[in-house]
C-alpha cells in the first residue's frame, strides 16, 4: 500500500529554525477518513476538505480504512463502496464492529436503487461522483451534527474516568474510545448494565455467549482477563472486580461511591 495514502493532511513539518525536531501537530477539527481507489480523487478531497477545515486522512482500500479506523478513530468516514479487497457490505460490517462512525458513500452509481441499498447497507448519506465538493462538505456537517444530538441522547453510564455509552455500545476515556472487541464489549455492557452487583458466571456466560456455554468459567475467565487488562491500561485503575466463588463485578467508581448516569433513565 502507498505509505502516503496513509498521512493526515496536516504534514509533519520541522520546527522553525530548521531544528530538525518534529513539529507537533493538533487535531482542531473533526477527522474525515477519505477511503476511495483513485490516488487523485484522494488528493483533491484532502485538499478541498482540508480547507474546510476538516483534518482528513485517506486510504485507498478497505483493509485499510478498517487499519486506520482502529488507529485514528475518525469522526466520520466518506468511501467509495466498490473497492478493489473487499464488498461494500463486507467493509460496512468491519466498521460497523469495531467502530460506531458515521459513514457517507461516494460512488459514480447514481441510480435510486443503488442510493437505496447503500443507505439499507447503513450508510449515513449518499452522494454521487462528479463531487461538488461544497455539498459533501455541507454533508459531512449535517451527518456529523446529526450523530453527535444522537449521541448527547444515548444513555450513558460514567464509572469513574470511564464513560460507558449504552446507545453507541462503546467505551471512552476523555471522550475518546478503547479499542475492544465485539466480545469484550458486548461483556462490559452486561457488567456495566449490573454495575457494582455481582455478577455469576454462568448469568453473564448465558448473557454474552448463549445457553451452550454455561458450563464453561474457564472460557469466561479467559475473556475476562482481557477485558480488564484493556480497561486498566486505558483507565489506570482496576475496574472489574473478582468475588470469590461467584463471579465478577463492575465497580462503579474506584475507591468507592456510586457511578453516575447521563441521558433518559434504563427501563
Amino acid at each position: 500500500m502507498a505509505s502516503q495514502s496513509r498521512q493526515l493532511c496536516c504534514p509533519e513539518d520541522l520546527c522553525p529554525h530548521d531544528t530538525g525536531i518534529p513539529a507537533v501537530r493538533v487535531r482542531i477539527g473533526p477527522l474525515i477518513l477519505v477511503v476511495d481507489a483513485s490516488a487523485a480523487l484522494r488528493r483533491m478531497l484532502r485538499l478541498e476538505m482540508t480547507s474546510q477545515g476538516f483534518n482528513v486522512a485517506t486510504a485507498e482500500s478497505g483493509w485499510e480504512a478498517i487499519e486506520l479506523t482502529d488507529e485514528q478513530h475518525p469522526d466520520l468516514v466518506v468511501m467509495d463502496p466498490l473497492l478493489p479487497d473487499m464488498s461494500r457490505g463486507e467493509i460496512m460490517t468491519h466498521l460497523r464492529e469495531r467502530y460506531q462512525v458515521p459513514v457517507i458513500f461516494i460512488s459514480a452509481r447514481a441510480t435510486q436503487g443503488d442510493k437505496i441499498n447503500g443507505l439499507d447497507l447503513g450508510a449515513d448519506d449518499y452522494v454521487t461522483k462528479p463531487i461538488d465538493t461544497d455539498e459533501l462538505g455541507a454533508r459531512v456537517r449535517a451527518v456529523l451534527r446529526r450523530y453527535h444530538t444522537a449521541s448527547a441522547d444515548s444513555y450513558c453510564c460514567q464509572v469513574g474516568r470511564l464513560a460507558i455509552d449504552f446507545g453507541r455500545q462503546l467505551a471512552l476515556v476523555n471522550g475518546r474510545p478503547i479499542r475492544l472487541t465485539r466480545t469484550e464489549r458486548k461483556l462490559l455492557l452486561v457488567l456495566a448494565s449490573h454495575c457494582s452487583r455481582a455478577m455469576a458466571h454462568d448469568e453473564l456466560l448465558g448473557r454474552v455467549w448463549g445457553p451452550g456455554y454455561l458450563d464453561d468459567p474457564q472460557y469466561l475467565k479467559v475473556w475476562i482477563c482481557r477485558l480488564r487488562a484493556k480497561l486498566k491500561a486505558a483507565v489506570g485503575e482496576e475496574m472489574i472486580q473478582t468475588v470469590n466463588g461467584m463471579g465478577y463485578m463492575l465497580e462503579c467508581t474506584p475507591g468507592g461511591g456510586e457511578s453516575r448516569s447521563v441521558g433518559p433513565q434504563a427501563a
